[in-house]
């Protein structure tokens, strides 16, 4: 190879190399933006969860204070809403798997499954 070739092919380096770096760096700053924009819209979808949770377990509270139930209601939000149960049965059942069922003395029935009401007969 001759000295004007290796020449030409070192200015070619020295003049490619900052541009390769540039487009490096822009790939980076690009990536950091998307990273960025990525956790900026989980701490949004969080943030938006946790107002739903804070507002379901408002109005849960509502209702254990006025000694009502709803369905999804856990074992112990019924107790302090009505109290505990005069008598508990419990059915285990192929197709329903185990369902709780708890007996007031007003005449009134809550039934659960998995810890959760799933239906309330008065």
């Amino acid at each position: 190879m001759n000295i004007k070739k290796l020449v030409i092919y070192g200015v070619i380096a020295l003049v490619s190399i900052p541009f390769i770096q540039g487009w490096q760096e822009g790939a980076k700053e690009i990536k950091q933006a998307e990273i960025k924009q990525a956790q900026m819209e989980q701490i949004a979808a969080i943030k938006a969860q946790d107002k739903i949770i804070k507002a379901r377990y408002a109005e849960r509270l509502n209702a254990i204070k006025n000694h009502k139930i709803a369905l999804g209601f856990l074992k112990d939000e019924v107790k302090k809403s009505w109290g505990a149960p005069e008598n508990v049965n419990t059915t285990i059942s192929a197709a329903f798997g185990k369902i709780s069922q708890w007996c007031y003395s007003n005449g009134a029935y809550v039934y659960f499954k998995d810890g959760q009401v799933i239906e309330i007969q008065n």
